[in-house]
């Protein structure tokens, strides 16, 4: 309940959610059901929703699993079935308690779902054990590294529990653990596919006469729990700042107990650690559990410092410089700008260039926000596919149902288009057609509908492409500003503060 409670609150912050519906039995069987609430939620603030199977049988009895290719291929359809019938994005596979012998046979299940998924567009996610060297026995020995990346999107290295409920007390996840694993782990693995798993809990173990562990099962924290504990009378706290990692010694029952806990400046300490490899991002485990004021510290990751306007470069530099709002233009994305209409088809930069990854396919790009658009570089084209414009149209409509056509004649020049059940014609198609059509646009996602502008509260007849929303303004007819593209840039460009409202 308290993740769901937390989820609701923050899941703006989100890219990525992996809400865990779902168990995978002795059997071969996936059990458990969805939670159509969670899903609504997702669709709403455009985070793509990943669900986690974990597996029940542990070491032998998930061997025995892994080595029957009939339950290896059912488990693969039932999982296709599941993303299908909710509308999943992908899936999390987090298969723990594995014999090291089993290494080769958990990437060949993972070669064969990504086989199936990654056509369909679907994201393949998998959490793993950490680790620092190659190793044959212990938590982490089945986890392939270099052939696990070559077959997911992303690998979450779960990056805790370094001291555990059952072991001697001391830091959940301490830095100087953590910067040997994150070596290992990008030696091995694109850094763009590492999701570093972030616990936000901790562990309160009782002590002996001696100071030493009791040998009792530590009791979990949350974050709220430690910290209550933490203000009660008598007891003491810290923070070591070699672990990166606050503390709490307390009495109970005449008893000496010790809490090690995460909290926001823990959170930060690790948020510096992923920007210093490079590494996709963060995983939370889990959300429900943490310093509230950790969702501060992720929104400030959200905000690329390319947001920040910058000073008008010198002349030589080969770049433009936009005064109307303090950002820059060069390279590529220049001659793509100057090439394909300029100004008045994008509108100004908001950006500097920066790294993103995409919200519709899950991808790093460089990118650059215009007014009116996002551009991608994508180098795997050939020029001038080598810059794309995002699919801005299908971003902000997500979770929207459009009526679709059924191709029934309007007139001679209306355009039927049987890919996206929708027409095109008027003013739209004459402007689609004169500023770049398909290659620029894509196709439409809708027909013309009226809706009330963001920007000056007008109504007027809009019609949504994959990558722009074209706007009817009849103030200008008969103008070259007749159909005007959409704001769409700034509605969803990461920035905070709207250095560009000008």
């Amino acid at each position: 309940p308290n993740s769901w409670a937390s989820l609701q609150v923050n899941a703006r912050y989100l890219n990525y959610v992996s809400p865990w519906f779902y168990g995978l039995n002795a059997d071969g069987q996936v059990t458990g059901r969805d939670q159509p609430q969670v899903g609504s939620l997702l669709r709403q603030v455009g985070a793509k929703s990943l669900p986690m199977i974990k597996n029940t049988p542990q070491y032998d009895n998930f061997t025995a699993v892994l080595t029957d290719t009939n339950k290896q291929a059912d488990i693969i359809n039932q999982i296709d079935a599941l993303i299908a019938a909710n509308r999943y994005d992908g899936i999390t596979i987090d298969f723990e308690g594995l014999n090291p012998a089993d290494k080769p046979m958990l990437t060949a299940f993972m070669n064969s779902l990504y086989a199936r998924l990654h056509p369909e567009g679907k994201l393949v996610a998998m959490a793993i054990g950490a680790k620092t060297k190659e190793i044959t026995t212990g938590w982490a020995a089945a986890y392939d590294y270099p052939a696990l990346g070559a077959v997911t999107d992303y690998l979450l290295v779960m990056a805790y529990d370094y001291h555990w409920a059952t072991g001697d007390p001391g830091p959940v996840a301490p830095m100087d653990r953590l910067r040997p694993s994150a070596d290992y782990t990008v030696a091995r693995v694109p850094a763009n596919k590492v999701v570093w798993g972030v616990g936000v809990y901790g562990y309160d173990w009782g002590l002996n006469p001696t100071g030493g562990w009791d040998g009792q099962h530590a009791e979990y924290r949350a974050f709220s729990e430690a910290n209550a504990l933490a203000a009660a009378p008598g007891a003491q706290s810290g923070y070591d700042a070699g672990a990166q990692a606050p503390w709490v010694q307390y009495q109970r029952n005449n008893q000496t107990r010790q809490v090690w806990y995460e909290n926001v400046r823990s959170f930060n300490a690790k948020l510096q650690l992923i920007q210093d490899y490079g590494m996709a991002g963060f995983g939370i485990w889990r959300i429900g559990q943490e310093d509230p004021a950790i969702w501060a510290s992720i929104e400030a990751t959200r905000q690329p410092t390319a947001c920040a306007p910058v000073d008008a470069p010198d002349p030589s530099s080969g770049r433009t410089f936009f005064s109307e709002t303090g950002h820059t233009l060069g390279g590529t994305f220049l001659r793509y700008w100057r090439a394909h209409g300029g100004l008045p088809i994008y509108g100004y930069p908001l950006t500097e260039e920066f790294t993103e990854t995409s919200p519709t396919d899950g991808k790093p790009y460089k990118v650059q926000y215009f007014e009116r658009n996002r551009f991608e570089y994508h180098p795997e084209n050939k020029p001038p596919n080598d810059v794309l414009l995002g699919l801005l149209g299908v971003q902000t409509t997500q979770g929207q149902v459009f009526p679709t056509s059924d191709g029934s004649p309007v007139d001679p020049n209306t355009l039927y288009f049987p890919q996206a059940l929708h027409t095109l014609g008027g003013s739209f198609l004459r402007y689609w057609q004169n500023h770049g059509g398909l290659a620029q646009f894509g196709y439409p996602i809708s027909e013309p509908l009226q809706e009330r502008s963001s920007t000056d509260g007008q109504t007027y007849t809009v019609q949504y492409f994959e990558r722009a929303r074209f706007e009817y303004h009849p103030e200008y007819e008969g103008s070259n500003a007749e159909v005007l593209l959409g704001l769409l840039g700034r509605d969803v460009v990461p920035c905070t503060v709207k250095s560009f409202e000008f």
